[in-house]
């Protein structure tokens, strides 16, 4: 009992107890993904009720509504992974021993992979309607080709950055030696054609656009896309530093960046056309 009392004296986070291999506590990971969720799972329900409103807008609010309800699944399920109830390869709680032989740090690395396949399966799903609703909004406008094209050229892009992240692991080349220059090279190859096919998706929406019917947002909410591809080079700069385990540091960088993105590029995107439906876009926008 006297031990027990000790424990409640002070800061419990301090407590020798209860350090752990990794600095940041699983509750507060799930709780950068739980903001996200809930307000991708608000917009998706607003976004439903509209499109029973104005017909104008339902075709809008329909791609809306799946896009957040999507993002909210996949949102769902990075949670549980976070919140160590997935199942996988968890990261034992202090003082237990690692169940298997598996090694805590193989843990860690093995659960942001983890994550980050679920990030691609989201993207994979939701970037098509995204364009399309892009497109939507300013008219159909097309530069070069048609939408279709666009969301074939962003299912290519999602599955190169997914070779480059599950792939090779960010460049990251294996302990066996002469496979550094394979790695490498196909990573950064299948990195720039990526890049180049979201290029090309948001240019053929952009350049030409003399008559834009969004006053500038179809701008403010594609041109952030970029910012994707800027944080996956982040993140292949810093893993060819070696370290022993996927950087922690890193991961919360990215769960945060990803989160705000996300929650700009779709849950905020759906409240915009949430408002057109209901006639108080201008005194908000």
């Amino acid at each position: 009992m006297a031990d027990e009392a000790a424990l409640l004296k002070g800061n419990y986070l301090s407590q020798a107890q209860l350090a752990t291999p990794h600095d940041t506590p699983s509750f507060l990971r799930s709780a950068v993904l739980r903001v996200v969720a809930g307000s991708m799972l608000a917009t998706a329900v607003m976004a439903s009720l509209c499109s029973f409103i104005d017909t104008k807008y339902r075709f809008d609010c329909v791609l809306s509504a799946a896009v957040c309800f999507v993002a909210f699944y996949h949102y769902y399920k990075m949670i549980e992974i976070r919140f160590q109830s997935s199942g996988v390869l968890k990261l034992q709680p202090p003082g237990t021993a690692a169940e298997f032989g598996v090694p805590t740090k193989l843990r860690i690395a093995w659960q942001d992979a983890t994550v980050d396949a679920v990030r691609f399966s989201d993207w994979l799903v939701t970037l098509p309607f995204m364009i399309i609703e892009l497109h939507s909004l300013v008219s159909w406008h097309v530069y070069w080709f048609s939408p279709m094209v666009s969301v074939l050229l962003l299912i290519i892009m999602v599955l190169l950055g997914a070779y480059v992240r599950i792939g090779v692991d960010e460049l990251v080349p294996p302990k066996k030696k002469g496979d550094d220059f394979f790695i490498r090279v196909t990573g950064l190859v299948a990195f720039v054609l990526a890049f180049v096919c979201l290029a090309l998706v948001i240019c053929n929406l952009l350049l030409g656009l003399e008559e834009d019917p969004t006053l500038g947002y179809v701008y403010v909410f594609s041109l952030p896309w970029l910012l994707y591809g800027i944080i996956s080079l982040v993140a292949i700069v810093v893993r060819q530093f070696p370290t022993e385990t996927y950087p922690e540091g890193l991961s919360v960088f990215k769960d945060i960046s990803y989160g705000i993105l996300d929650q700009f590029s779709k849950g905020f995107f759906a409240f915009y056309v949430v408002t057109g439906a209901m006639g108080v876009q201008d005194k908000l926008f």
